[in-house]
């Protein structure tokens, strides 16, 4: 699955103007966003997803601030954005929307062909905005992952939550990885429900090793694990 042509353009002007406008206010002390890099992010055309935690609305445009322009991203976003009075530019974007709490499978179905496809995606595990600290997480990025054959980068995305002015966030990318290199990888064939969780637990537990224990909040403990889908 490639991004037709209006998905490109409108993506390359709505990033152009988010980089131009981050620089802008970083250079008037508007914003303090500053982005680690714990390793470098895999070579462009490689299947990848991108599983960050998810503290606030801005988390979208830092992390389409801090992943070079050369990616070109889509976004696995929940299908309310559509209904957003900003539906309109949320369709012309390269974006799978996803029904929330139904295991949305047609949703998953074209997040694993558009990632097979070399097109990097965003993910947000939780689902939702947490409070700061790191919720129970879905399967979704998982079985994505599984069926893709992605390479998985890990964001830990740190800073309060409101206002967004003169407040530091920082967006930290580690080491990426598959999910054969987790400890808790079984066989493809013998995946069942708690393979999914127990795979879950540990790609946020990656997410968790970015961020300051105070976050942890779900994932504090090695023995907590993941749920649905």
């Amino acid at each position: 699955m490639d991004a037709p042509i209006l998905h490109r353009m409108v993506t390359w002007v709505s990033r152009g103007c988010i980089v131009n406008t981050v620089r802008l206010l970083i250079f008037v002390r508007g914003v303090d966003w500053r982005v680690i890099h714990a390793a470098p992010l895999p070579p462009e055309g490689t299947p990848l997803l991108f599983v960050s935690n998810h503290i606030d609305w801005h988390d979208a445009p830092l992390i389409g601030w801090a992943i070079p322009d050369t990616f070109h991203l889509w976004w696995f976003a929940k299908a309310e954005l559509l209904a957003h009075w900003m539906g309109w530019w949320f369709r012309m974007l390269p974006m799978i929307p996803v029904q929330r709490g139904t295991g949305d499978a047609t949703a998953l179905q074209a997040a694993v062909e558009c990632v097979r496809a070399g097109n990097p995606m965003v993910i947000f595990p939780e689902g939702t905005w947490d409070d700061g600290r790191l919720l129970r997480a879905k399967t979704g990025a998982v079985r994505i992952a599984l069926e893709s054959g992605a390479v998985i980068v890990p964001i830990g995305v740190t800073g309060r939550m409101q206002p967004l002015w003169f407040r530091p966030r920082s967006i930290t990318f580690g080491p990426s990885f598959r999910l054969d290199d987790l400890p808790s990888y079984r066989h493809a064939n013998d995946i069942h429900e708690q393979s999914l969780t127990d795979l879950t637990t540990d790609v946020m537990h990656r997410i968790a090793a970015l961020l300051p224990a105070e976050y942890h909040g779900y994932y504090a403990l090695p023995q907590n694990s993941a749920t649905e889908s």
